[in-house]
């Protein structure tokens, strides 16, 4: 069963058409004064387009020999993205990522998209990695370089951080819990 809906847009004073990873957002057909969507046709209807934000997050430790990069897009409308990664040589020029280098995996989730790139360690540690970002709403890319740690000091940073973090907050369950024995004691 099919269902067709009619509705009308007025008052629209920009329109544009965007194709992403081959598949083309707006297909907009004319049939005599009528215009058509054709099936999967996306249609975003806003007062403006939000370009994203790029993060790129410190890689994955060592599992088998593969580290995990990670890259997330998110804060954009419309929310399609494309993303792309190059590895900067030794002479610094960029060069697209081949297949046969690491493998590129995508998720899409609540407005954000995130795209992760597995790689050999060794490879990790001989290259730098950047991860590219295409969107409407942006001429050319947006980029943003993994950065990986040389030494081990920014991850026993961060381990020492989330140490102290808990430590503080158990620190304060236990006052917490003995006021409360202490008032309830008291009655």
């Amino acid at each position: 069963m099919q269902c067709t809906c009619f509705f009308t847009l007025e008052n629209v004073s920009l329109v544009y058409a965007f194709c992403l990873e081959g598949v083309i957002v707006n297909s907009l057909t004319t049939v005599g004064k009528q215009k058509s969507f054709g099936s999967g046709t996306k249609l975003f209807v806003a007062d403006r387009a939000i370009p994203p934000k790029l993060l790129s997050y410190t890689p994955s430790l060592p599992s088998h020999g593969k580290v995990t990069l990670l890259c997330v897009a998110q804060g954009m409308f419309p929310d399609v993205v494309k993303f792309n990664w190059h590895v900067k040589d030794t002479e610094g020029d960029l060069k697209e990522v081949m297949r046969a280098d690491g493998e590129v995996l995508s998720q899409k989730g609540n407005g954000m998209t995130a795209s992760m790139m597995i790689v050999d360690h060794q490879k990790l540690s001989q290259n730098t990695y950047v991860c590219s970002v295409e969107h409407p709403t942006i001429k050319g890319s947006l980029s943003a370089t993994v950065t990986t740690p040389k030494d081990g000091s920014e991850l026993m940073q961060t381990l020492y951080l989330a140490m102290v973090t808990y430590t503080i907050m158990i620190i304060k369950s236990v006052v917490y819990f003995m006021s409360v024995f202490v008032i309830m004691r008291q009655r």
